[in-house]
């Protein structure tokens, strides 16, 4: 397997206890678990594929994202904030291309 091969490789890297980390976090600070990203937890915790992995990402970006309580604001998680909103737009992007194909073909 070439270096380019190894990259592109769809591996799962979060396991149960990181489920169970976001999940203490969203109640530490008492945050709003978003019904999205409690379901994409929840089908993780039942089936730990790659995509399962991915859905959790982009549901936790989301939730990041869209978070009303200034919490994100903070410098402490400036980095988690701008790297969620990278997540966001490059998943909105995606969707709006694949509609856009979608147009295209009909």
């Amino acid at each position: 397997m070439n270096q380019g091969e190894q990259q592109n490789e769809k591996k799962v890297t979060i396991g149960s206890e990181d489920v169970t980390t976001i999940r203490n976090f969203f109640k530490h600070f008492k945050l709003t678990l978003t019904k999205e990203l409690d379901a994409a937890l929840t089908n993780f915790e039942k089936d730990k594929t790659f995509e399962n992995q991915e859905k959790v990402c982009k549901a936790l970006a989301e939730a990041c994202v869209k978070d009303t309580s200034g919490l994100f604001k903070d410098k402490m998680f400036l980095p988690l904030s701008d790297e969620s909103k990278k997540v966001a737009f490059y998943d909105q992007f995606d969707k709006d291309m694949n509609d856009i194909l979608k147009d295209d073909k009909s």
